[in-house]
């Protein structure tokens, strides 16, 4: 205990079990997302050189969190949190495996990657 009063409530929040395994678990997937991100981004600009483009991408990823917000906060208070954060994981997992798969076959177009940008904008 002698690391609370440096720490305070975080301290106190790390002592709980599951929260520590959340928290543990959450920092590479938090992580991993804004590595993807970046990628997207960069994609985007590499595939068109245009600042619109790049423009539209940050928002197809951005713009459905700040619009679903409110919706999902109370969806989320109504179902089992454990099988929601499982559920938004697996999508993810999916997006992620589709935007690797197509941009390494080299099949990867603008129009392909909004898309894929919207979707996880939608999941996130």
């Amino acid at each position: 205990m002698a690391l609370t009063p440096k720490l305070g409530g975080i301290a106190v929040a790390m002592a709980n079990r599951n929260y520590r395994i959340y928290t543990i678990g959450a920092i590479p997937s938090l992580m991993g997302t804004w590595v993807q991100r970046m990628a997207v981004g960069w994609l985007a600009w590499e595939l068109t050189g245009s600042g619109a483009w790049l423009g539209l991408i940050a928002f197809a990823d951005l713009a459905p969190a700040v619009l679903s917000a409110p919706i999902a906060g109370a969806f989320a208070d109504r179902v089992d949190r454990l099988k929601a954060v499982r559920l938004v994981q697996y999508m993810s997992l999916l997006q992620a495996a589709t935007l690797a798969t197509l941009t390494l076959s080299s099949v990867m177009t603008i129009e392909l990657l909004f898309v894929l940008a919207l979707i996880q904008g939608i999941v996130q």
